[in-house]
């Protein structure tokens, strides 16, 4: 048996603060989002109660909406698609067009430099608050803009609906930390990008790397290593690591390993 303890340093965890906001768009195309001065969470829930002979019987959570109010000084060129702007040649911006989904990603500190925390938002639609402009004074200030983003859940694995995600720096390996964030942020050899909800349960699930050795016989060996690639839930199907040394080759599903 072991007796609660309160007040140790381990158990002093707070959050603060936002930084390293990304955007992710359909088209391939990411971008940091500068300036971000807040991030605020909130959640829609929607409780049924039941009653029998006059008494509460049981309450029912349904699924919750995730949404986020987000304040920024700057705004990413790149956010102009989710807002229905269309760039019809540079410089010649047309608005009130289609608007597209994008992804998003954050991250918040958690505090006495225990570590971080990386929220990855998907499938979101924004909409941005009114815009005042005001005339040019000898007391100018810089203002802030904030903008509404909603979710629609995606599926994950075996688990309700989800369209944010939490990775905890301090509760996982480094090494699987240090994969996500070559992911979502890139390296110098490959573009950030989101992954998907599978790809996210095959990395943290079950988390099998391999670094692939040429062997003289003329057959590759597969070497407990973080290295190439990765087992998946889908036995003897692998994925591809970021940093990878296996190159695409001109046929279709056919890699060549460059040393």
């Amino acid at each position: 048996m072991t007796r609660l303890s309160w007040n140790q340093d381990l158990n002093r965890k707070y959050e603060f603060g936002v930084d390293r906001g990304v955007i992710y768009l359909d088209d391939g195309v990411s971008a940091p989002w500068n300036g971000i001065v807040s991030v605020t969470e909130s959640q829609s829930n929607n409780i049924t109660s039941y009653y029998f002979d006059g008494k509460k019987n049981l309450d029912v959570t349904s699924t919750t909406d995730y949404k986020l109010s987000l304040n920024a000084f700057t705004t990413p060129w790149e956010l102009n698609q989710a807002l229905g702007m269309t760039s019809v040649v540079p410089g010649f911006v047309l608005t009130n067009q289609p608007k597209t989904k994008f992804d998003f990603s954050y991250r918040t500190q958690i505090g006495n430099d225990l570590g971080y925390k990386i929220h990855l938002v998907y499938n979101a639609s924004i909409t941005p608050s009114t815009l005042n402009r005001s005339t040019i004074t000898d007391s100018a200030t810089l203002e802030s803009r904030s903008w509404d983003i909603r979710t629609a859940p995606l599926v994950y694995p075996n688990q309700s609906p989800s369209a944010h995600i939490v990775f905890d720096s301090t509760k996982m390996p480094p090494e699987v930390l240090s994969l996500l964030e070559s992911i979502i942020y890139g390296t110098s050899t490959s573009d950030p990008r989101l992954p998907t909800l599978f790809e996210l349960s095959n990395i943290f699930e079950v988390w099998n790397p391999f670094k692939i050795e040429y062997n003289s016989s003329g057959f590759s060996l597969l070497v407990s290593d973080l290295g190439d690639i990765s087992a998946t839930k889908i036995d003897g199907i692998f994925v591809i690591l970021q940093d990878t040394r296996l190159n695409l080759t001109s046929n279709s599903g056919f890699y060549r390993l460059e040393a």
